[in-house]
């Protein structure tokens, strides 16, 4: 992994982009003052000074202040549990707002539908879902044979243990 995408990842765990920058330098550093967090990164010396900020608003710097201030990174386990637990506690936060809202407007249309779903780990994670939700009568129909996965036939399995009535069609003799 390069720079860049060390940066790319931390960013995606909710740091801005100068903060992760700094951050990298920090761990190339040790311990090190904004000038020379700025020598070993693309962050201008003066946006180096917000970084450090947000970066100790997170826990994950120690600043001793001086002249010239002086920067050094929390241990990367230590680092990794924070960025982790704010990113669960983010997500937990926004999908509990989401079964909330979801329960104030039940959905209204009960006419039968197709929807698309690309991606083959996406494709195999719908069909079992929708499978486990029949209650009456499942028809799998398809014309690519990969996608009676072995996921896919244990979630058949099982609801035709339950009585849901399965039928599996498709123009391929397998």
């Amino acid at each position: 992994m390069q720079d860049a995408e060390a940066v790319e990842a931390l960013t995606e765990l909710g740091l801005s982009t100068y903060a992760a920058r700094t951050f990298v330098g920090l761990q190339k550093l040790g311990v090190a003052s904004a000038s020379e967090v700025a020598g070993v990164t693309d962050v201008p010396r003066s946006q180096v000074y917000g970084a450090a900020d947000e970066l100790e608003s997170l826990g994950l710097i120690d600043v001793q202040e001086g002249s010239p201030t002086r920067y050094r990174p929390v241990e990367i386990e230590e680092a990794r549990e924070l960025l982790y637990d704010r990113l669960q506690s983010a997500g937990d936060g926004a999908f509990e707002y989401l079964v909330e809202v979801r329960e104030q407007h039940a959905p209204t249309d009960d006419r039968e539908s197709i929807w698309t779903t690309e991606g083959r780990e996406n494709v195999t994670a719908r069909i079992t879902s929708l499978i486990g939700d029949a209650d009456d009568e499942v028809l799998f129909a398809t014309g690519e044979t990969a996608l009676l996965t072995e996921d896919v036939a244990e979630a058949l399995t099982a609801v035709a243990e339950d009585g849901v009535a399965v039928t599996v069609a498709s123009a391929e003799p397998d």
